[in-house]
């Protein structure tokens, strides 16, 4: 059988990827303190309001991305192109960098505005190549942020367990999220932004580009 899987940039750029990981592994087993590491390697996040050149990539992470995933939905291309056109929805995604080289396109969320002061977070994701340097809480922060700037007040999340998710079960306790529901293996949340203040880590840089 042929893969009808779409290429993308980041499929192209696969074994720059790993030959900057195995940089990257090397460096941190050298190292003698985890948060001295993460700070010299110089992280940059590159969070982006999505627009159509990027939904192929959008896709694919939704259908790939298994283990830091708090909802596990599977999206094709006609549907993304469906939120990032609908006034409705915001599609934000973020490309990470470091001293080592570019990790891509790794971080998705998908916003869903109920009005304009109360939204869902349907989708959120990290690729496994980017975990453990911090950037899913500099990346949800800054998109709480985002919200919290433009009149968001109330923002309500939902975990899906599933086989490969447990390492994400208490993520968003770990941002500040209240449970409000948590029933056979389904967690809601909700999150006021008058209540929340970002932790303003230090160790990622965040730059937004609105397009």
């Amino acid at each position: 059988l042929f893969n009808s899987t779409p290429t993308t940039e980041e499929d192209k750029s696969r074994a720059d990827y790993y030959a900057a990981e195995k940089e990257r592994s090397s460096a941190a087993l050298n190292a003698d303190d985890k948060d001295q590491f993460l700070m010299s390697l110089d992280l940059t996040l590159k969070v982006t309001k999505e627009s159509n050149p990027g939904v192929k990539r959008i896709s694919q992470m939704t259908q790939k991305t298994n283990q830091f995933n708090l909802t596990t939905k599977r999206y094709d291309e006609n549907t993304i192109d469906f939120f990032i056109e609908s006034e409705k929805f915001w599609v934000l995604s973020g490309s990470v960098s470091d001293k080592f080289g570019d990790s891509g396109k790794t971080a998705l969320v998908i916003i869903e505005f109920e009005s304009p002061v109360s939204v869902i977070i349907d989708t959120l994701l990290l690729s496994c190549r980017v975990l453990g340097r911090q950037v899913e809480f500099a990346f949800l922060e800054f998109v709480l942020d985002l919200l919290k700037r433009d009149g968001v007040e109330s923002v309500g999340a939902t975990y899906l367990a599933t086989e490969k998710n447990q390492q994400v079960e208490e993520f968003y306790e770990k941002i500040g999220f209240q449970s409000i529901r948590n029933s056979e293996g389904v967690k809601d949340y909700c999150l006021q932004l008058s209540d929340y203040e970002s932790s303003n880590q230090s160790v990622v840089e965040v730059i937004y580009d609105e397009r």
